[in-house]
């Protein structure tokens, strides 16, 4: 099984060591601080508006991943969760679980105009993200208080676009390389937001990397702010993931 180098040890040595930058801001680009990320994807639109989820779990770092996404058009965002929904429906869950599941999905299909570019801190109807927010927040909190889900499994659902392999929340990493290896760019640190504060999935994604590494919070620290993280990836990335200072 391959490694994506977001999930592996050498990517945690990298966030531990953070170097931030910035984007230049008289051309800022629009999908990725790292120029050829960006660039990437910016003259192969053509090629990413044909992707499915399949192939984009082929890729190989985290970079390239919410790079490509948000080249995606809505129909394909919409698309891209409404299966991964359909997916984490194939593990083990109670019936009344799948319904809780079954609400989530009906959610996205019926509001998929959250999916649009200017949904998130954009001009949009404020009604819809304030319908968006509240019924996540309530979505989730049922999910803890009637089947006890932790923290962890929530991510793997609304916040992970990689397959989720069990209840727990772990996560199916890359297996083989298909086409989309020509995307293949050595990920390093390029100074864009990769979390959201107050949505800090930092931990989760280290835990599932390295169950005991050291824990990590979602610092504002001046980074490259985009779309892509949080619940659907519709939240602002407006920190990077830093270790936790010692009280």
């Amino acid at each position: 099984m391959l490694p994506i180098n977001f999930y592996n040890i050498r990517y945690s040595i990298l966030l531990i060591i953070l170097l931030i930058t910035s984007c230049d801001s008289t051309n800022e680009p629009l999908f990725s601080c790292d120029e050829r990320i960006n660039h990437w994807v910016e003259t192969n639109l053509k090629t990413v508006h044909q992707l499915n989820r399949q192939q984009w779990l082929t890729i190989k770092t985290i970079d390239q991943k919410i790079a490509t996404y948000r080249g995606f058009t809505s129909e394909q965002k919409h698309k891209f969760w409404h299966d991964k929904l359909e997916e984490v429906k194939m593990l083990d869950w109670s019936s009344e679980e799948l319904d809780h599941i079954d609400t989530l999905i009906d959610f996205i299909d019926k509001y998929n105009k959250i999916f649009t570019d200017k949904f998130k801190n954009k001009a949009i109807d404020e009604e819809l993200e304030d319908t968006f927010d509240v019924f996540m927040y309530t979505w989730k909190q049922d999910a803890k208080d009637k089947f006890n889900w932790s923290d962890r499994t929530l991510y793997a659902i609304t916040a992970s676009g990689d397959k989720m392999l069990s209840k727990d929340g772990d996560i199916q990493l890359p297996k083989g390389i298909t086409i989309i290896e020509q995307m293949s760019i050595p990920d390093e640190n390029n100074g864009d937001c990769i979390c959201n504060n107050p949505e800090n999935y930092c931990n989760f994604i280290l835990q599932i990397m390295s169950p005991g590494t050291i824990e990590f919070d979602c610092s504002e620290n001046g980074c490259r702010q985009s779309d892509g993280c949080g619940d659907f990836f519709q939240a602002r990335c407006n920190g990077q993931c830093v270790p936790r200072k010692n009280k």
